[in-house]
């Protein structure tokens, strides 16, 4: 059931189950002075019938029951209204229950005879414990939905492979998106790079697994490289907390670089020898980590412009072959743009290799 933010009155409601009626009164009336909406019962069995009709954000338990075990009741009200705080009523005789019952999810407990600014302390510390759970709960289902939402989104936006230069690179994604062969897409701004990376991520045995985007135009050069291998506290000025870094980010799945020809050139070395030897060290750190990803590139540079500024440090041209699907217009008139793929002999299977190449 989703959680949903009490009311102003429902926040202040609270049940006063025990057995001793003096204490019930005095109860009652010290927290109605004090703006609660207060309720009492006698007993186990009218406290819970009450709470089913009308629940209490806070329930002031006696352990000393006539008719039920007091930890036994505890237990059923944390299991049948789980945001509802409990706080325990004990004689001094009684602590190691109360601490039992602490155990078993209760806010807290007091000893009788109670100061009743300790009460009305706990009370509100109680209050407000609930109050910021009900909160953190509807944030965690409205970022659940935002995601649900995302998804979505970008389902709508793949791509529709309908044209036959669609279905000729719907057919080269399917091929290569099972293996780990690095991708370097190549296509004018707003041609859809990231939309395919998308898809070659959905489709890959990684699927499950993160797809981490970074835009390396978006950064500095500077912070590229904190960005993706991350830093320890103290590894530079600024660096005031660990970072771990898209790489440990995408552990298992994939990594996105849009623009990779931002990256400057002694960064690609740094990252080509992760690819090559799987294992990295966070700006400021003496510990080697495990790298574990697939990484696909993209660049809006012409293809040979590309494989010519990334060539002083090869991330994805070494043993390189390019599949180009040329521009020209689909059966309705409309042009397509001119988008490529380019990936790793090395990584990729001899029957992607053979289609490639047609």
């Amino acid at each position: 059931m989703g959680a949903s933010v009490s009311t102003s009155s429902e926040s202040r409601r609270i049940l006063i189950i025990d057995d001793e009626r003096p204490i019930l009164m005095t109860l009652e009336a010290l927290l109605n002075r004090h703006g609660y909406q207060t309720e009492t019962a006698a007993t186990a069995t009218l406290g819970l019938r009450a709470m089913r009709a009308h629940p209490a954000a806070l329930v002031l338990l006696d352990l000393q029951l006539p008719d039920a075990d007091g930890l036994e009741t505890l237990d059923r009200l944390k299991n049948d209204f789980g945001d509802s705080q409990v706080i325990i009523l004990t004689a001094h005789d009684s602590l190691n229950n109360a601490i039992e019952s602490i155990k078993r999810g209760a806010f807290h407990f007091i000893s009788k005879p109670y100061a009743p600014e300790e009460l009305l302390s706990l009370a509100e510390k109680a209050l407000e414990k609930r109050s910021l759970l009900q909160e953190t709960q509807a944030l965690r289902e409205k970022a659940e939905q935002l995601e649900k939402r995302l998804v979505l989104a970008e389902t709508r936006l793949a791509p529709v492979f309908k044209s036959k230069v669609m279905q000729e690179m719907e057919e080269l994604i399917g091929a290569m998106a099972p293996s780990d062969a690095n991708v370097l897409i190549t296509g004018e701004s707003g041609v859809g790079k990231e939309v395919v990376a998308n898809v070659i991520h959905s489709k890959s045995r990684r699927a499950g697994k993160p797809l981490v985007k970074l835009n390396c135009a978006a950064f500095p050069q500077t912070m590229i490289e904190g960005e993706l291998f991350g830093y320890v506290k103290g590894a530079f000025t600024g660096a005031m907390n660990n970072f771990p870094g898209m790489i440990a980010e995408a552990r298992g799945g994939t990594l996105f670089l849009d623009e990779i020809s931002e990256m400057p050139a002694d960064l690609q070395t740094r990252f080509l020898r992760v690819l090559q030897e799987r294992e990295y060290r966070s700006l400021g750190s003496t510990r080697m980590q495990k790298a574990d990803f697939r990484v696909i590139t993209a660049t809006n540079r012409p293809i040979a412009q590309a494989l010519a500024e990334i060539g002083s440090a090869p991330i994805c041209i070494t043993g390189l072959t390019p599949s180009r699907l040329k521009s020209r217009r689909s059966a309705n008139g409309r042009k397509i743009s001119h988008l490529s793929l380019v990936h790793s002999h090395s990584a990729s299977p001899r029957n992607w290799e053979n289609r490639s190449r047609r």
